[in-house]
């Protein structure tokens, strides 16, 4: 059992070894990947137009998923692994589609003359809840099945409920809303019922991730919202916005990138110990990775093009 013991140690020095390794070829050096198991999906113009990508967790081997040219944001990896929902604009208008992981069998969910944006699939990767127009003119929440079939109105008001994204257990979605007259962070439960605002402050808090363990809540914080991000397909993003966390109660909030840059769009990893995010520190738009307590920050993409809104997702097929 010892000499067991011993090789099994050798091979998890040699794994460290070469993750680190891996991780200072990047632009930014300085923090541990995620288990090999994990991907990151993105969006990126480094092929003309905004498409869909796909790299393992350290920012190695990116891989297109699409190509069709169509404009595109918001994206989501399914829990299983198997497929990537996006929004596209599609006949002048924002539809949700969906995507295998290899890039096959991609398809159209929504097709209702109405936007709709930012899909979060539920646990069991069998529903997504998204944001539309379809009620009239100001966004409110929607959930459809996975063919995006039977859509469900949650939340009905004459401002806009936005963002929605599943707890991991499926039991309650955090959205944003600007019902108090500025964006803040609300939660309910997955029927729509129970909302409640989590956040007060004067804060602008907007594109927001849930931890696996449901205790925390990513978000971009302050700033201006932008309505376009200009020289690229990027929808939206916060000039000026800072990653931060707070607990699921709205309290304990931990600023965790500097100042001075944009920083936006943050999720987190299946283990919830790292946190990946997009930001133009460098100049333009790249993936950045850091523990979930800010350190380590380091650049996973490194490319000329911008690449922007991460999705974490295990792992489906090995010929990513």
């Amino acid at each position: 059992m010892k000499r067991k013991r011993c090789c099994h140690d050798i091979i998890r020095v040699a794994v460290l070894v070469v993750t680190v390794a891996l991780l200072a070829a990047g632009c930014g050096g300085g923090t541990a990947v995620s288990p090999p198991e994990s991907r990151i999906a993105f969006v990126s113009d480094r092929d003309g137009a905004t498409e869909i990508y796909v790299m393992n967790a350290d920012g190695a081997n990116p891989r297109r998923l699409t190509a069709d040219g169509l404009r595109k944001d918001e994206i989501a990896f399914s829990p299983d692994g198997r497929r990537v929902a996006y929004a596209a604009v599609i006949a002048g208008k924002w539809q949700i589609f969906i995507v295998d992981v290899d890039g096959a069998n991609q398809r159209q969910l929504t097709d209702n003359g109405r936007d709709n944006w930012r899909p979060s699939f539920s646990p069991d990767s069998r529903g997504l809840v998204y944001f539309s127009t379809l009620s009239g003119g100001n966004d409110e929440i929607f959930v459809m099945s996975e063919d995006g079939g039977n859509p469900v109105r949650l939340t009905d008001n004459t401002t806009m409920d936005v963002l929605p994204v599943f707890t991991t257990d499926g039991s309650k979605i955090v959205f944003g809303s600007n019902r108090s007259g500025r964006y803040q962070l609300y939660v309910m439960n997955s029927d729509g019922s129970d909302q409640q605002q989590l956040t007060f402050d004067a804060a602008l808090k907007l594109y927001h991730g849930v931890s696996p363990d449901g205790a925390r809540i990513a978000t971009t914080y302050g700033g201006q919202l932008v309505a376009d991000y200009p020289g690229s397909g990027m929808f939206g993003y916060i000039a000026g916005g800072r990653i931060a966390t707070l607990d699921m109660n709205g309290g304990d909030l931990r600023l965790l990138t500097d100042a001075g840059a944009d920083n936006d769009k943050p999720v987190y990893n299946l283990a919830g110990d790292k946190i990946a995010f997009s930001s133009n520190r460098d100049g333009q738009w790249e993936i950045y990775l850091m523990n979930a307590d800010g350190s380590g920050q380091t650049c996973l993409t490194n490319h000329p093009a911008n690449d922007w809104y991460p999705a974490w997702g295990p792992a489906y097929s090995d010929e990513l």
